[in-house]
């Protein structure tokens, strides 16, 4: 996960239906919010410590999916390309190794309006893309 500060809600998310926030209100959010260096924050203990959990799991034959949670543009905006290319390359040289998918959703969704905040898509008929789309990464490789 690409790191900023800290999360807005509680991390437990309680699964009911939550709006959607116009542009407006998502920049509000933001507005003074600042991003740690993802260099800082994919240090080598924690690329280490998520290897080994990968290890672990392929070890008992469960199947591993890595990919990145999406983040709306106005948080996009605030990290610079090289952080966003150094994040996916560290995911795509660990996927390479482990022979792991790697799905990059941090980008996909950022110019659609699905936020409930910057950092989270709305629990929203409306907002069901991201939902669907792992859907269909997790029968794919279901399949495979």
């Amino acid at each position: 996960m690409i790191r900023g500060p800290e999360n807005i809600y509680n991390p437990f998310i309680n699964f009911v239906k939550t709006d959607i926030s116009n542009k407006q209100e998502l920049e509000d959010i933001f507005k003074n919010e600042e991003f740690n260096s993802t260099k800082k924050i994919l240090n080598n203990n924690e690329i280490i410590i998520f290897k080994k959990i990968i290890k672990k799991l392929q070890d008992n034959d469960i199947k591993v999916i890595i990919f990145s949670v999406p983040y709306s543009d106005i948080v996009l905006k605030k990290i610079p390309i090289e952080e966003q290319e150094y994040f996916k390359k560290q995911l795509t040289q660990i996927g390479n190794e482990f022979e792991i998918n790697v799905e990059h959703l941090h980008d996909k969704y950022f110019d659609l309006l699905i936020w409930r905040d910057p950092i989270h898509v709305a629990i929203n008929q409306n907002a069901i893309i991201y939902s669907e789309d792992l859907i269909q990464i997790i029968l794919q490789e279901i399949k495979q």
